[in-house]
């Protein structure tokens, strides 16, 4: 299925270089290289659902998770770490790879762990429907909810799996066993009557039923407060959800379970530990949300060392598992796991996977106007905090500004004598953030930054007192703060020292954007260390 935006002519791609996979398999320890080529026919049959069977009673099985890849697709200028480029390295591990009439979808299982979409201007602007495309031409097999699919409201997200192809349509079912509705009283994937929005699903992959199980952990507190009040994530329940789901799985038919948690490891040892009079339950556990890259062994009471692993974030490495499964008395020895990160040297790519996203580029980005040059490279998203906290003083006439420092997500890319455009905004603001302006006591915000400052940055004007000499202020003050850190649960014990709080209808990355813009009409080379230019803003 195909749903893009604008269709435009398919670009001819071509292939110059061979493809270096940097392998980080903790089992073997290994680096090794495999020839590179444009993979996208190599090894495809006719079919896509895999389940293909052969005489042999061992099967050879790749399970491959993405996690917090957060809309990082696109290519660099060297046409290297794009997901086309994750696609020919995934398509390689498979033992069908370069068989004619064989498909190498049919021993490896892949799955979405989570915050897949915000991050980029080109997944943000088309509301992930451009990381969809390109999943559904990755045949993935499923995916799961992180904190972040919540960030525009979690119906966005679910209108790729409602069945109407005139919004974008996933291909592969969003797999979620514990995000509950309130209002509805159900979990969510309860509430949708299909096969799209599910607890779980059982694949068949050479000739072996797979469960497929995804679950978010317990990151209210990572989600802005608007977009899960009607949603709970059951966080005292998540262990037992699995073995409920797991169980149900079990008595359908699957003789594999895969566990995808956007969350670190804090459940691992009990997911793998989970049984059914002796029947374990978990064999695959993939971790999410943390951004790191691990492969831990989690040894089962049965003396069995279950690797449990996260594949980084932004589209850097992926996570894998394979194994071998035995048809005969349903056996499985871990051949390797850990982690493969996509390397510099990485050319070859999935032509079909690229065309897809270059189609949206030429529709969302290649358009934007230049905003401004930069004076002076960004090597450090730190060196923004002052910058960014400058802007909405400056945009809000305040005394104090205050926003998270986990808002800052990149440098944005920007290079010194280099053009900038607002797909940078977006890499160092993703989120659609909106402003606060509230009148808070000085003592207020002594309390609230030496108790919480180290989660955030502030802008001080000129000339206001700092913080440390706020303890005993009973004066009232404008402060400039981002609605994720206003109405969260660390705010929470200040609002006593607050008053006349009022929502704003300005996003934070929409100021940078404009200061960027009236830099560049000033005729001044941007630089995130001189005063900005934007000036008070219509808020009211």
């Amino acid at each position: 299925m195909k749903n893009i935006i604008l269709k435009l002519v398919a670009v001819v791609l071509a292939v110059t270089a061979t493809l270096g996979i940097v392998a980080c398999d903790t089992t073997s320890g290994d680096q090794s290289s495999l020839p590179g080529k444009d993979s996208s026919s190599q090894g495809a049959s006719d079919s896509s659902s895999g389940g293909v069977s052969d005489e042999s009673t061992e099967k050879d099985l790749i399970f491959v998770s993405i996690n917090d890849i957060h809309g990082s697709i696109e290519q660099d200028d060297n046409g290297k770490n794009g997901l086309s480029n994750t696609a020919a390295v995934i398509d390689k591990m498979s033992e069908n790879y370069g068989k004619a009439g064989k498909d190498v979808r049919d021993d490896i299982i892949l799955f979405g762990n989570g915050d897949m979409f915000q991050g980029t201007a080109i997944s943000n602007m088309s509301h992930g429907r451009a990381v969809i495309e390109a999943m559904n031409d990755m045949r993935f097999d499923g995916m799961g909810i992180g904190n972040h699919e919540f960030d525009w409201g979690l119906d966005t997200i679910l209108a790729y799996f409602d069945g109407d192809e005139s919004n974008g349509e996933a291909d592969f079912p969003l797999v979620t066993a514990n995000v509950y509705k309130k209002s509805e009283g159900k979990y969510i994937s309860d509430i949708y009557d299909d096969d799209n929005v599910i607890n779980s699903t059982i694949i068949e992959k050479s000739g072996v039923k797979i469960g497929l199980i995804g679950v978010i952990g317990p990151l209210e507190n990572s989600i802005l407060s608007a977009r899960i009040a009607d949603y709970s994530l059951r966080k005292e329940y998540v262990v037992d959800r699995v073995k409920e789901v797991a169980l149900d799985l079990k008595a359908d038919g699957a003789e594999i379970i895969s566990l995808n948690i956007h969350n670190g490891d804090d459940y691992n040892e009990e997911f793998v530990n989970l049984n059914d009079n002796g029947d374990y339950l978990i064999d695959v556990v993939f971790n999410g949300h943390t951004h790191s890259t691990y492969k831990h062994e989690i040894t089962r009471t049965d003396g069995i060392n279950v690797p449990c692993v996260q594949g980084g974030s932004n589209n850097d490495a992926f996570a894998y598992i394979k194994l071998t499964y035995s048809t005969d008395n349903g056996t499985i020895e871990y051949t390797s796991s850990g982690y493969r990160k996509i390397s510099n040297s990485d050319y070859a790519y999935d032509s079909t996977v690229e065309n897809t996203i270059r189609e949206f580029r030429a529709q969302l980005i290649d358009s934007l106007p230049v905003l401004a040059t930069s004076a002076k490279t960004v090597r450090s998203r730190s060196d923004l905090y002052d910058y960014v906290g400058n802007v909405m003083l400056n945009a809000f006439e305040a005394d104090y500004s205050c926003s998270n420092t986990g808002g800052i997500r990149s440098t944005g890319d920007i290079t010194a004598n280099k053009d900038i455009k607002e797909d940078a905004l977006y890499k160092i603001v993703p989120f659609d953030n909106a402003m606060y302006v509230i009148e808070m006591q000085g003592k207020g915000l002594y309390k609230y930054y030496t108790e919480q400052g180290d989660h955030n940055y502030y802008g001080i004007k000129d000339g206001a007192k700092s913080f440390y000499n706020l303890k005993d202020d009973e004066n009232f003050y404008t402060v400039a703060i981002i609605d994720y850190v206003y109405t969260g649960s660390y705010f929470t014990p200040y609002l006593e020292y607050v008053k006349n709080a009022v929502k704003t209808d300005v996003m934070l990355r929409d100021l940078l954007v404009e200061d960027v813009r009236l830099c560049g009409l000033a005729g001044d080379k941007w630089d995130y260390n001189s005063a900005p230019h934007i000036g008070k803003v219509n808020w009211n």
